[in-house]
């Protein structure tokens, strides 16, 4: 399938891209050290992408960034200690919405459209299991 992408998509996947490359080198930096900047930059990354993604039709990785707001949002606020679980999700995600980036600008098959979409659903799903299994009542 040869999947034509005109100067918009072009630019929001390069703009993406960008970001993504940002937000993994500030999840080292977390996994490294807690930082309440790191993480409202992290935070931020993720707000954009899930804009713009919005806006270019891609819901699989509105869905995944918006799950993944949430999460720092509880982090940022205390209701979850910020972890190594967390660090694993983001990365998780941030792979996963690069796989999908990856599919969209090249030759991707449905077939691995469909298996990369399954992978973020099941991330959006351990993201929820953990906000629920960790988040203190506030």
């Amino acid at each position: 399938m040869v999947i034509f992408i005109n100067e918009m998509s072009k630019a929001y996947i390069k703009e993406t891209e960008d970001l993504l490359k940002q937000a993994v080198e500030c999840i080292y930096r977390l996994e490294m050290e807690y930082s309440a900047i790191d993480i409202n930059k992290l935070f931020r990354m993720a707000h954009i992408i899930r804009e713009s993604s919005h806006k270019e039709g891609n819901e699989d990785i509105v869905n995944l960034m918006q799950n993944l707001e949430g999460m720092l949002i509880y982090a940022r606020k205390g209701s979850i200690r910020f972890d190594k679980s967390i660090v694993s999700l983001c990365f998780e995600a941030m792979d996963i919405v690069k796989k999908i980036l990856l599919c969209k600008s090249e030759e991707g098959s449905q077939e691995i459209m469909e298996g990369l979409a399954n992978a973020a659903s099941r991330i959006n799903e351990m993201i929820e299991v953990f906000i629920r299994v960790n988040r203190s009542v506030e």
